[in-house]
């Protein structure tokens, strides 16, 4: 009967958790338990039932050759002493977060479980610091189990010696005299898991192996619940303090508490996080490039709803850190009533004022991260570029280029921001000390750049960088030649440029290179010695240009036939000529005097504006004395071709000496005539005959141009303008 009853257990039991305990048979059975016990001992001997313990009830044996009790044991008296195996068979607990300090501070904190052996404190120690705690976690409860050799008394002792020990992140130690049940649970797996490894005939025998496998899966379904148990019953000390708490997560969210006190209360989950989404990610970028590029205008001049809006509102919008003031929108400091925020901010600039060298972006965050603050990697970018503009004024950022350069940072460009999240060590934040005579420079120089570059507009954030930067773009704007030629007088016009078109930090250009350039500290003297270089700079263009305009009146002036010349009887000729002429095409092109020169200058250079150098300068000007020439040539020739169809024409420029003459002269031709020729064939015999060299026929024929061009009269055929 007890046999059949076991059997029906089997079949119609499983469904509903039914299991063929000593109850349920006696019960079954209306027999005394005595009386079961000694039949179910008979039935075990002759191998019709058999006992399993994890069940702790009676099933059919199926038959197999393998004694999985016996094999079970002998390996379990084998692993029996060596904890690290038994304990390798725990699972990984799902871990514990801190739900009410989450809801309070925005903030969420996870603490992962782990199971060890207290042997010694100090192998306990090293273990604990090598534990595989992730970067997002906030720290860890370890359960502590008692090693065979301790008794009760001296277990008790290390725990408390090891609860004294502060470490880096938050250990919360707990212990229990039920730990037994889980560590028995524990080396049951691993002697069946051995025994499946090391007995090779169970692989042979369905029953043996089937019977193995539902033994393993029990057991460690036995382990998973007993251990989850003695975590949730468990006392838990931290810093040698109980912690109170009903469940694991109200231990955690004090632990929080206490750990985390500085930590401000942010609550938005696309960033207060340690790993950002992609879209948090872009969200978390585009806000960071608005807060440096977009202060003076209202929610940071967003449109519509994106990511970086809703951002903006739970983090700046929510603490009044940018806000409409008198001078417009801006960013501002936390006040004293928003509390663990203030302090942040506080204690943000107390750092950056005590380093006397650039401070890595990365040694901000991991400062941050620790406790007393916790604050999530995600949040870190946000706060440091919004803390960096409230303090605009002292502060610079520093960025490492691809050739690991470091130069100041001028424009806040995408790649520049996108550095704050995904690689912050190229980014370097310094505090730059402005008072004293520093800040009377600051100041007048503020006055003299609103002034002279800005027509008067206000520059509302008064920073080395705000006032020096319309100087910088100005030297960037000015005519090529300006920003190349190496002729000036003075060298400190050539000093002031290069500073200008080469400086990365203007804290040093304003307080170090301006002085040095000007020969002096005193901010009035200053301003006046600045002014004076930079007026030479900023003319240098005009006056290359005048320059060339001299060149190209001077050479109308000395042809003898023309007076009374200006650009304006230039420009009246060049229109008459067209693009006949190089000269008058270039004119006839811009309508701007400079315009026009300033092309004629690239064309005799043979270079475009942005190539000039002061060579090229040099050989443009004779180049241009030709062209002028030419020009006047051309004018000359289309006159007569006006006025005389019929005419040929002799137009000479004699240069001896400093200054050339010249005469032209137009006489009526006939198609044949043949006493020229006679004549032209006569006076070459003649030359050939006197047997003269190049140079004396050359010398003959000047001084027989000179008398029949009546140079002596020239005066008579003058072009008048």
């Amino acid at each position: 009967k007890i046999a059949k009853v076991i059997a029906l257990v089997d079949l119609f039991g499983k469904n509903l958790s039914l299991f063929s305990s000593k109850e349920i048979l006696m019960h079954a059975l209306n027999q005394e338990k005595t009386n079961i016990k000694n039949t179910l001992s008979l039935l075990e001997d002759k191998k019709i039932i058999i006992y399993r313990k994890f069940k702790k009830a009676y099933s059919l044996f199926s038959g197999s050759d393998i004694d999985l009790d016996q094999v079970v044991e002998l390996n379990k008296s084998k692993i029996s002493g060596d904890t690290e195996i038994i304990l390798s068979q725990l699972p990984t607990l799902q871990p514990v977060i801190s739900k009410r300090h989450f809801h309070e501070t925005g903030t969420q904190r996870i603490y992962q479980k782990f199971c060890i052996v207290l042997n010694n404190v100090k192998n306990s120690v090293d273990r604990i610091m090598s534990l595989d705690i992730s970067k997002v976690s906030a720290g860890a409860f370890i359960f502590l189990v008692q090693s065979k050799e301790d008794t009760k008394k001296e277990f008790k002792q290390k725990f408390s010696e090891l609860s004294k020990i502060k470490f880096p992140r938050p250990i919360i130690l707990g212990c229990s005299e039920n730990y037994k049940e889980f560590f028995n649970y524990a080396l049951e797996l691993a002697a069946l898991k051995r025994a499946k490894s090391t007995v090779t005939a169970i692989e042979s025998d369905p029953v043996a192996k089937k019977e193995l496998n539902a033994r393993m899966m029990a057991y460690q379904n036995l382990l998973f619940n007993s251990l989850t148990q003695n975590f949730e019953n468990t006392d838990w000390i931290f810093n040698n303090n109980k912690v109170k708490g009903d469940n694991l997560s109200i231990v955690a969210s004090n632990v929080s508490d206490e750990m985390f006190y500085l930590a401000p209360v942010i609550h938005n989950e696309l960033v207060n996080r340690d790993k950002l989404s992609t879209v948090s990610m872009q969200g978390s970028t585009n806000l960071i490039n608005r807060i440096f590029n977009h202060a003076d205008k209202e929610n940071l001049g967003m449109e519509g709803h994106p990511a970086e809006f809703g951002i903006y509102l739970s983090i700046i919008k929510k603490y009044h850190l940018h806000k409409k003031t008198k001078n417009g929108f801006q960013f501002c400091a936390p006040q004293k009533k928003e509390g663990k925020l203030f302090d942040l901010y506080e204690t943000f600039n107390k750092i950056i004022k005590e380093k006397k060298d650039p401070m890595p972006l990365t040694e901000i965050y991991c400062l941050f991260s620790k406790p007393p603050y916790g604050i999530k990697m995600g949040l870190l970018p946000l706060l440091t570029a919004t803390f960096f503009k409230i303090n605009e004024g002292s502060l610079a950022f520093y960025n490492i280029d691809d050739s690991r350069v470091e130069s100041l940072i001028t424009d806040y460009d995408p790649r520049i921001c996108e550095k704050f999240i995904q690689i912050p060590e190229d980014l370097k934040l310094m505090y730059v000390r402005i008072e004293g005579e520093k800040k009377k420079i600051l100041d007048d120089f503020k006055g003299y750049v609103e002034k002279r570059f800005l027509n008067n507009e206000v520059i509302k954030n008064p920073t080395p960088l705000q006032i020096l930067k319309p100087i910088v773009l100005k030297a960037y704007n000015l005519p090529a030649f300006a920003r190349k030629t190496r002729q000036f007088e003075d060298k400190h016009v050539l000093m002031l440029r290069d500073e200008l078109l080469s400086t990365q930090n203007p804290y040093e250009l304003l307080y170090k290179k301006i002085p040095e350039i000007c020969g002096t500290e005193d901010s009035n003297q200053l301003i006046k010695e600045f002014d004076k270089i930079w007026l030479q700079l900023d003319q240098v263009f005009e006056d290359m240009v005048d320059q060339f305009k001299q060149v190209i009146l001077k050479v109308f002036k000395t042809d003898p036939n023309i007076f009374d010349m200006n650009f304006m009887t230039i420009k009246e000729w060049a229109k008459k000529i067209g693009d006949k002429d190089p000269f008058s095409a270039k004119i006839n092109e811009f309508k701007k005097e400079n315009d026009w020169i300033e092309q004629i200058i690239s064309y005799a250079a043979s270079k475009p504006a942005n190539e000039w150098n002061d060579k090229d300068y040099q050989e443009a000007t004779l180049k241009i004395e030709e062209m002028v020439r030419h020009f006047i040539m051309s004018y000359r020739l289309y006159t007569l071709r006006e006025k005389h169809s019929d005419t040929k024409i002799i137009d000479i420029a004699i240069f001896d000496g400093q200054k050339p003459e010249r005469s032209s002269k137009f006489y009526k031709f006939k198609t044949d005539n043949g006493s020229v020729e006679k004549v032209t064939e006569d006076v070459m015999k003649l030359l050939e005959d006197k047997k003269l060299s190049e140079s004396e026929k050359g010398e003959v024929v000047l001084k027989v141009f000179k008398k029949i061009m009546n140079f002596n009269d020239s005066v008579k055929g003058k072009i008048k303008a």
